[in-house]
């Protein structure tokens, strides 16, 4: 009797070790990407490239949902309340972070609590750039801001609680521009604005820029980065020109708080196929964009720094912080 029972915790003790000890793997079944964007824009198509390599490398189905509605805040709200399943994941940027400490969305995204951080992502190796129609009556940086201190208005467009509206405040605060600031959408929408004479400037990524600069439709007056771009040599960095504005916008995957590490340390290493796909890199490159993989602590540290820094910005732009 004693034997079968000592038989019996062996066998349970095994049981359960086995069960605990077993390889957590993902994904099991159609994953959801949401994006808080509109499709065509640049964190679109960052986030079409990396799921098209994920689908190849794991078999599996990766759907893409954007929903820019509320600015984003609707897909932050369908993850944030998700199950923790590793199913249903953000794929987004500082945009985020932005518009929590501007009070445009309730939950710190660096916070454990609201989102748990599987990885960073492709985030461009420049900041954004002040761009102005071709046709403009400046082809400069000092001579946009002569011409906007002389003619009060001058309208600036942007994604509202984005990075390009927090650039702009620097901007306007710093230069004391007199200017205008209006919501002009996603960066595909923005482009659109400003080419049809809607807006007479805005910030778009460098990438964007360097294309519309080399068709002659737009001109690059600055970029805000810490040194010159090799996408636009010509063109000097705020710094250089006196004003202290440098952001480099950070790119994540977030999925709800309360994942399995186990999962997230899973999900994690599946990312990792994105940097070896042919077609992924290639489609990177194209769009002068490339994958490095980190741990989801590494990851998270980023993000956590990033976000941290964002509160500084906001704050020194006049928003209050204090509670957050």
């Amino acid at each position: 009797m004693k034997k079968s029972i000592a038989i019996l915790l062996t066998l349970l003790l095994v049981s359960l070790c086995a069960f605990a000890c077993a390889e957590v793997t993902w994904p099991n079944g159609t994953v959801t990407i949401k994006i808080a964007a509109n499709a065509g824009g640049g964190t679109d198509n960052y986030g079409r490239v990396f799921a098209s390599a994920l689908q190849r490398g794991t078999g599996e189905a990766f759907t893409i949902v954007n929903d820019s509605t509320g600015n984003g805040t609707v897909a932050f709200e369908s993850v944030r309340n998700a199950k923790p399943d590793g199913n249903t994941l953000l794929f987004y940027h500082s945009t985020m972070g932005i518009q929590y400490y501007q009070g445009g969305y309730d939950y710190n995204p660096a916070d454990e609590n609201a989102f748990t951080v599987i990885a960073n992502c492709p985030n461009g190796s420049s900041s954004d750039v002040l761009v102005v129609p071709a046709n403009a009556p400046y082809k400069t940086l000092d001579e946009f801001v002569t011409y906007c201190q002389e003619h009060p208005g001058v309208i600036f467009g942007n994604q509202n609680g984005g990075f390009g509206q927090l650039e702009f405040l620097l901007l306007n605060s710093r230069a004391e521009l007199n200017a205008r600031f209006v919501d002009a959408g996603g960066q595909a929408d923005t482009i659109i604005a400003l080419l049809g004479g809607n807006i007479d400037a805005c910030f778009i990524g460098v990438e964007a820029a360097a294309q519309y600069a080399e068709s002659g439709d737009m001109v690059c007056l600055a970029i805000c980065d810490s040194e010159r771009s090799d996408f636009v040599k010509d063109v000097p960095t705020f710094t250089e020109m006196g004003y202290d504005i440098v952001f480099k916008p950070t790119m994540i995957v977030l999925g709800p708080a309360g994942m399995d590490p186990e999962l997230v340390t899973a999900i994690n290493k599946a990312f990792d196929y994105v940097s070896t796909d042919a077609e992924a890199i290639e489609a990177y490159a194209k769009m002068n964009q490339s994958y490095t993989p980190s741990t989801a602590e590494e990851a998270k540290d980023i993000w956590v720094k990033h976000c941290a820094t964002i509160k500084e910005v906001c704050e020194l732009a006049g928003y209050d912080v204090s509670d957050k």
